[in-house]
């Protein structure tokens, strides 16, 4: 224990940071997938799966209601206001109260038809905006912090959070009668907590959060985004609104297990991405063009057996997850944990396409794979039911990433590099995480053959430990 307590005070103030952010990320995605057990039993499929729906239209909304000036435009603006760093946060915080306050009026004036769209009553509206709003302050703390390399502030608040919100959450759903109000009221209460706790930090740096300029400027650069950002968000949010309209909210819960399930990898992919993406924009930067192939092929293995190991264990983790209910969610599981692959794909080549300033493709291939994923979603799901999302999501997620890797090639001509990826092996490594996907369900109920292919898979990984090692250490050396 020495040893590490004393690696961890040699790091220098930037590595600490990035580690202690990172902490906090997983610890907040790994206690919101520990607390889905818990839930899932205090709430019937149905409630699960309101709150499910809740949470999906709570994402798109929040596009609008907070503009995501916690996202690049805040970057662009420690940038270009670096003397005034607090100025242009507290007018971030002005200009999301102010969005947020019109998104509001709007959602009531508007909410028979919100209701009638959504299935959402007005107390869920008023719920979400203020939760919306709450959440979009801390974001504005957090990324202030981060940018200055300051982590403890918002780790304290990340644990407290952590263990507040669950608690908060069985204590109001065992107390009250409609549950999923409830599990919703707690959330709220503990954002409001520690927006609150933001808020006064902030505003005691600097109280203007009105300024023109800074509005300006943010929403000059923002607003072009949001077609962006909202596709994102509606191709992994509008399935399971889609389910609760065609098939009900049961379906939604049964979708929604498997879907988070899965995604519980991208934790350690977004890991992976976090030290990748400095990287290959300084080795872009050198046109050192052979160290990238050579590192994402070493990747692109390293994130296909990360994709695939979740889907040995699917009717195992549905019945943790959830009740009997749940158990045909484990059919699903395969064919997202295919997605989180795919998902990893693109964003290589997206990472190319922001290096050299090419943003305008990110927005076009992200809106057509939105759309198509909702065309196929209304065909597909009045056909053959909830499953079948989960092909359509992943068809769409292909489609994206044919779609970059062509605006990938177009770069690459346009700046004379004759190669950054290794097609044969993306296609070959595509094509064996889907088909072990489509084929693992068939093993289900042959639990010893399931086991015997996840060990091998796992000697395989030993095996080559020290090639895993080596690209770490060539990362973290960038």
């Amino acid at each position: 224990m020495k040893f590490f307590i004393n690696k961890y005070r040699e790091l220098n103030l930037g590595v600490k940071s990035s580690l202690w952010f990172l902490i906090c990320s997983i610890c907040q995605k790994g206690i919101s997938f520990i607390t889905i057990p818990i839930f899932t039993r205090l709430l019937s499929p149905d409630e699960y799966g309101l709150y499910s729906i809740y949470l999906s239209w709570e994402n798109i909304i929040s596009i609008f209601a907070t503009l995501n000036l916690s996202y690049q435009v805040f970057n662009n603006g420690m940038v270009k206001y670096s003397n005034k760093k607090d100025a242009y946060t507290s007018s971030m915080v002005g200009l999301t109260i102010l969005s947020s306050f019109i998104c509001l009026i709007l959602m009531l004036v508007f909410n028979e038809k919100i209701f009638n769209f959504s299935g959402l009553n007005v107390y869920f509206i008023i719920l979400m905006i203020s939760d919306i709003l709450f959440v979009g302050i801390i974001s504005l703390l957090t990324v202030r912090e981060r940018y200055d390399f300051k982590y403890k502030l918002i780790a304290t608040i990340t644990i407290l959070s952590l263990f507040l919100n669950p608690v908060l959450g069985i204590l109001l759903v065992l107390t009250f009668k409609e549950k999923v109000i409830a599990r919703v009221i707690s959330v709220v209460i503990v954002n409001f907590i520690f927006s609150l706790i933001s808020l006064i930090i902030l505003l005691k740096r600097d109280k203007n959060i009105v300024n023109k300029e800074y509005w300006k400027y943010a929403l000059k650069i923002d607003l072009p985004l949001i077609p962006h950002y909202l596709a994102m968000i509606l191709l992994s949010s509008s399935d399971r609104i889609m389910i609760g309209k065609i098939c009900g909210n049961s379906y939604t819960a049964f979708y929604s297990i498997a879907y988070n399930a899965a995604m519980v990898m991208t934790i350690l992919i977004n890991s992976v991405n976090s030290s990748f993406n400095p990287w290959i924009y300084k080795k872009l930067k050198d046109k050192d063009y052979d160290i990238i192939i050579k590192i994402t092929n070493y990747l692109l293995i390293i994130i296909g057996i990360i994709s695939i190991l979740p889907m040995f264990f699917s009717p195992e983790i549905v019945k943790i997850l959830g009740d009997k209910e749940y158990y045909e969610a484990a059919y699903v599981m395969p064919i997202i944990s295919s997605s989180v692959f795919i998902t990893y794909l693109y964003s290589l080549f997206i990472s190319v396409e922001l290096f050299f300033e090419k943003s305008k493709y990110v927005t076009y291939g992200t809106v057509a794979a939105t759309i198509l994923n909702i065309v196929l979603n209304i065909i597909f799901i009045n056909k053959y039911g909830y499953i079948a999302a989960g092909y359509t999501t992943l068809l769409s997620y292909l489609l994206l990433s044919v779609f970059h890797y062509f605006s990938v090639k177009k770069i690459m001509k346009e700046n004379n590099i004759s190669r950054l990826f290794n097609l044969n092996l993306i296609v070959i490594i595509s094509i064996v995480v889907i088909l072990i996907g489509l084929v693992i369900q068939l093993l289900y109920k042959r639990i010893l053959i399931r086991y015997f292919i996840f060990m091998f898979l796992m000697l395989i990984i030993l095996i080559n430990i020290k090639n895993v090692k080596k690209i770490l250490n060539i990362l973290k050396n960038k």
